[in-house]
């Protein structure tokens, strides 16, 4: 009497919103599983690239660089102070 019967339209607009609402949120949801997993796979780490010890070892068998700097750079990446490198 006061515009509140809608009658079978009422329960298929019902529907319809929920149907609706978990299409947004199944969206929602997708959409974050699609970031997290773009972010991860666009890091080097995870894409498997050489170390940087092979990097060294690659620049010094092509000659770009010589023992002692080899040696550098080798305590460089251990973290070891320059006086602690064993005497030959």
């Amino acid at each position: 009497m006061w515009g509140t019967d809608y009658g079978a339209g009422g329960w298929a607009m019902m529907i319809g919103s929920l149907v609706v609402g978990v299409i947004v949120i199944a969206a929602i949801v997708v959409g974050v599983m699609w970031l997290v997993r773009t972010q991860h796979t666009a890091t080097p780490v995870a894409q498997g690239g050489p170390s940087a010890q092979a990097i060294l070892d690659a620049r010094y068998a092509r000659g770009e660089i010589d023992e002692s700097e080899l040696m550098r750079a080798r305590q460089a990446l251990a973290m070891q102070p320059p006086d602690a490198r064993p005497k030959s």
